[in-house]
């Protein structure tokens, strides 16, 4: 008969002394673990994480009265990466090479315009504050262009269950726009 010895074997785990702390829970962080942080934002639940944005894009600055209104970078789905940007009454593209192009067509916003915007389909599509026609620029195209359909001149666009989204038409301040699904004509 074979009996059956339990054996037991100690195997010794050298203890953690530093290094990155892996609690996203400032309360729980020991003061001397956290001695310089830098370039982070705290959530709303306490957590850290590292600040989004960079330094700059290009050596050359943006200049103008109201610089930049509103700037994307914009991936599209055959894997091209553009930035576009709203700054002076105008319309950039850069195509990752650090040079800004004009792409403004007839229809630009103000200078001083908020500016909301969506990328649907491709396509990059704002509205500003002026109420100007919402406008659409594909990459490829020279220039931005009238959104098509019959969308109302409104302040502000989001896309939202496969739909574009118009609001804040002066005519009709309390009413929504949208467009077909997977269309981003709004009608």
């Amino acid at each position: 008969m074979f009996a059956i010895r339990k054996t037991s074997v100690f195997v010794p785990f050298h203890p953690v002394e530093g290094g990155w702390v892996a609690s996203r829970d400032v309360t729980t962080i020991e003061p001397d673990k956290l001695t310089r942080a830098e370039n982070i934002v705290f959530d709303s639940n306490g957590a850290r994480k590292k600040r989004g944005g960079q330094a700059r894009v290009n050596a050359s600055p943006v200049t103008g009265s109201n610089p930049v209104r509103y700037i994307r970078d914009f991936w599209a789905s055959d894997g091209t990466q553009k930035r576009v940007m709203i700054s002076n009454g105008a319309v950039y593209k850069d195509d990752a090479d650090g040079v800004w192009d004009t792409i403004s067509g007839a229809t630009v916003p103000n200078e001083s315009d908020q500016i909301t915007a969506e990328i649907f389909n491709d396509t990059f599509i704002f509205c500003s504050s002026s109420e100007i026609a919402p406008q659409k620029w594909k990459h490829g195209d020279a220039t931005t262009a009238d959104l098509g359909g019959s969308p109302p001149a409104g302040k502000y666009i989001r896309k939202h269950l496969s739909r574009l989204w118009i609001s804040g038409d002066a005519s009709n301040p309390h009413r929504l726009y949208y467009s077909q699904v997977f269309d981003h004509q709004v009608a």
